[in-house]
């Protein structure tokens, strides 16, 4: 191995502290989610431990034996020799390569694979700390010009899942859809402070996909108790507009239109039908002591309680309805959960 380079054996070391190290079902082989979210950072400890290793032995071992070894009269005499000629060099060209090394240091773009690793961990710390909260955020804000000022200023950092409402009740949510994107997708809408939002639209800004929702609750379209003992009457003897289903499947294939309920699970996986431009399901179900392991394709953007990054990441002893709704070509899935405990 070269010198000043972190081993093998030690990277090895870093990963086993790393998501690296979990097996494929953490939850299933006993983990508590404590144990689990404690390998999104923890490696960076051991990583930092290992650089900080190998920059003593250039601060503190190398300089000390270099300076020895040059200053004795018997190491390699030749050698000796051009370091005098270029000592006499240095004189000559004054403050040359002084002035050089320090441009160096202060270089925003020396090393720079080694800045592009550390903001790589930084980025990774980030999203384990995120994880750790248990739920995507919601961010309030009383114009859209607010929300896109503090964008611009690196005032405010978002995340698929992440939902922005607006005060004003006649302006559309906006969920987020996708970040980090270097161009403005096909079919995105940019916006500014001036924009006036649509629901069911896809917008861009900063390298940042929005879709634009329901608008705010408007509490004087909900039904009352007397309208909605009228509709039971008129519905009597009609279909139910959502076929409910009562499943222990641990997989299942999605069915348009159908509310299941899965009651206790430890594990659940769903698949999307061929056809899903209409697609409306309900799902529910109780995470026990043990967290349940839920897997869904990727299309589908969670929202809500328990999710990061458009993922859902269920956790103990809580109830669940997840509500997937086709929204202008985008499955957005809201999620609402409660603690058992307090329902029992």
């Amino acid at each position: 191995m070269e010198l000043f380079q972190i081993s093998e054996e030690a990277k090895n070391r870093i990963l086993l502290y790393s998501a690296q190290a979990l097996p494929d079902r953490p939850s299933s082989s006993g983990m508590t989610p404590s144990a689990i979210k404690g390998y999104f950072y923890k490696f960076i400890d051991k990583m930092i431990e290992a650089i900080n290793i190998e920059l003593a032995n250039i601060v503190n071992g190398s300089s000390t034996d270099l300076g020895a070894h040059n200053q004795a009269n018997t190491s390699h005499p030749y050698i000796l020799k051009w370091l005098n000629e270029l000592t006499s060099k240095d004189t000559q060209l004054g403050n040359a390569i002084t002035n050089k090394i320090s441009a160096h240091n202060t270089s925003a773009t020396a090393h720079e694979y080694l800045r592009k690793q550390i903001t790589i961990a930084q980025s990774r710390a980030d999203d384990a700390y995120n994880l750790a909260q248990g739920k995507s955020k919601v961010h309030p804000y009383e114009t859209l010009g607010t929300l896109l000022s503090e964008i611009d200023t690196s005032a405010l950092t978002l995340h698929p899942g992440d939902m922005v409402v607006f005060k004003n009740e006649n302006v559309p949510d906006l969920a987020v859809f996708k970040t980090g994107q270097e161009a403005m997708p096909e079919g995105d809408e940019e916006i500014s402070s001036d924009s006036v939002l649509e629901e069911k639209k896809s917008y861009y800004y900063s390298g940042i996909t929005f879709v634009a929702l329901e608008s705010g609750i408007d509490t004087s379209l909900l039904a009352k108790a007397k309208d909605i003992e009228l509709m039971k009457v008129q519905l009597e003897g009609k279909e139910e507009a959502i076929f409910k289903v009562e499943s222990t499947a641990s997989e299942i294939m999605l069915e348009n239109h159908t509310e299941y309920n899965f009651g206790i699970t430890t594990e659940l996986a769903i698949a999307l039908p061929e056809d899903i431009t209409s697609l409306e399901v309900i799902i529910n179900f109780h995470s026990s002591t043990t967290p349940t392991s839920f897997d869904a394709p990727s299309e589908i953007l969670f929202q809500g309680d328990d999710t990061l990054d458009g993922r859902l990441y269920p956790v103990s002893n809580r109830l669940y309805e997840i509500n997937i709704k086709n929204v202008m070509g985008v499955l957005v899935a809201k999620v609402g959960a409660n603690d058992y405990e307090v329902i029992e």
